[in-house]
């Protein structure tokens, strides 16, 4: 495999795979294999998320994430222990520095949690630090749970790259893809969709193309999601005809595409200096009464600058 493009690395079996508009037909291999490759590749990297997501990962949360009232009505006051020891165990996984150890992270629900939490709790610790943009944490609280007697399932590891995904930690999203695969477990669309996000929006466009392409190729369903997040990094290079190839494959798919697919394509016009295609979709978007936001406007106006 060739590594190239000053926009970022990516994976391909020929020198042109983010280049050529019908790349994603001629990729080869699964997305177990582009995973295990991507792996080989970047082994020793940690996450270069870009300014903007940097900035992100600091912003604290809205609020609490485990408060009592999401506790259902009629359950037992051990319950609501339960919840309130969970909370801590949030707050302190929370204020771990990034350069944390595994066993810092096992000391602390052991002293919380003990042996009473299980696989539900698992993923609602896991939330709670993807609310607080904590991706590193949520990675060390999966690699203590591996070696514990809990264990991580499906949901669990789904909620971990999700948290990943918030933060355009792209590196730690695929490892945990790979975790998923070496336990057998089958990936779904819900992960794969927040792995190749997260790799959009740490500016790995040609990684987030492999993993669409890989999962196409699996036979994985693809949603509107899964289209919306790979235009959205092509929308970051000049690219855009992939865009354009990728919304028409989207809507023979039976995918209706929506304001973040226009969104995207309108970006990637932009990129690439299409500003009367920038204008058409603009214009489509008025007449499948969608709501635009400040970015498609935006967008418009710096394709038509």
């Amino acid at each position: 495999f060739k590594q190239s493009s000053p926009a970022g690395p990516w994976l391909g079996t020929r020198s042109a795979f983010p280049r050529h508009r019908h790349a994603l037909d001629d990729a080869e291999g699964s997305l177990a294999h582009y995973i295990d490759c991507l792996d080989c590749n970047f082994r020793g990297q940690r996450s270069p998320a870009p300014a903007r997501a940097a900035k992100e990962m600091e912003k604290p949360g809205p609020g609490p994430i485990l408060p009592v009232h999401h506790i259902e009505p009629g359950r037992s006051t051990i319950d609501f222990v339960k919840a309130g020891v969970e909370h801590a165990t949030l707050r302190e996984l929370r204020d771990l520095p990034e350069d944390a150890s595994v066993g810092q992270v096992g000391d602390i629900v052991n002293t919380h949690l003990g042996k009473i939490y299980d696989n539900k709790c698992v993923t609602r610790l896991l939330k709670g630090l993807g609310h607080f943009r904590k991706s590193r944490q949520a990675l060390l609280l999966v690699r203590f749970l591996e070696g514990s007697s809990v264990g991580m399932d499906l949901i669990a590891y789904g909620s971990a790259i999700a948290a990943c995904q918030k933060c355009g930690n792209w590196y730690d999203a695929i490892q945990l893809l790979k975790s998923m695969f070496m336990k057998s477990l089958e990936m779904d669309t819900m992960s794969c969709n927040s792995a190749i996000s997260a790799c959009s929006k740490g500016g790995r466009w040609g990684l987030a193309l492999a993993l669409f392409g890989g999962m196409r190729r699996d036979g994985m369903v693809l949603n509107a999601i899964s289209y919306n997040s790979v235009i959205s990094a092509c929308a970051q290079e000049q690219v855009w005809m992939m865009s354009l190839d990728l919304m028409s494959e989207m809507e023979q798919s039976g995918n209706t595409p929506d304001i973040f697919t226009y969104s995207g394509v309108i970006a990637a016009c932009d990129k690439g200096g299409q500003w009367h295609r920038a204008l058409q979709f603009l214009g489509k978007i008025k007449d499948l009464d969608l709501k635009a936001n400040t970015i498609v406007y935006s967008s418009a106006v710096s394709a038509c600058a």
